[in-house]
């Protein structure tokens, strides 16, 4: 399993920047609630896994990442 993780700020924060108009009507707190479901999944995997931290990579600013 592979975990592209990111803080629950930045993904709100690039989904506002997505402006997809379904995603914009959400609440930032099912975003959360989304976001530790995925980290406790990870946490309970028994099988092999890596986690990349993706809070430092923004593949729409910079494409040659």
């Amino acid at each position: 399993m592979v975990f592209l993780s990111a803080t629950t700020d930045l993904l709100v924060e690039r989904i506002r920047e997505r402006r997809r108009a379904f995603e914009l009507e959400m609440d930032a707190g099912y975003y959360a609630a989304v976001n530790a479901a995925y980290e406790e999944a990870f946490k309970q995997y028994s099988g092999k896994k890596l986690l990349v931290p993706m809070d430092n990579w923004d593949f729409v600013k910079d494409p040659a990442l």
